[in-house]
C-alpha cells in the first residue's frame, strides 16, 4: 500500500476486515457490485494473490504474475509447473 498499489479484496461470504485504508477496497461489500468486476480486475491487475480458487485461473489465463497461498498441495504443484509461486504452511 505504501508503494501506491491498490488492494481489491474479493470473495463471497467473507467477513469485512477491521482495516481502514484508502487503497484497500473490499469489492464484495460495494452496493453496486457486479460479478463481472472480478474478471475486469483480474485482467487489469499488476499482480494476483489468491488461494487456488476458480478466479485465480482467470488471472492465469490473462498471464498475470500470481502467488497462490494456502491452496491444496496438488494445486500448488500444478501452479509451480506453470511457473507460478505457491506458499504452504
Amino acid at each position: 500500500l505504501s508503494k501506491g498499489f491498490y488492494i481489491f479484496r474479493m470473495g463471497k461470504g467473507v467477513k469485512k476486515l477491521n482495516i481502514k485504508h484508502k487503497r484497500l477496497i473490499e469489492i464484495s461489500f460495494l452496493n453496486d457490485y457486479e460479478d463481472f468486476l472480478d474478471f475486469y480486475l483480474a485482467y487489469k491487475c499488476y499482480f494476483w494473490i489468491g488461494t487456488g480458487s476458480g478466479l485465480d485461473n482467470v488471472a492465469i489465463a490473462y498471464k498475470k504474475p500470481c502467488l497462490i497461498i494456502n491452496g491444496l498441495f496438488i494445486q500448488g504443484i500444478m501452479f509451480m509447473l506453470l511457473g507460478y509461486m505457491s506458499l504452504y504452511r
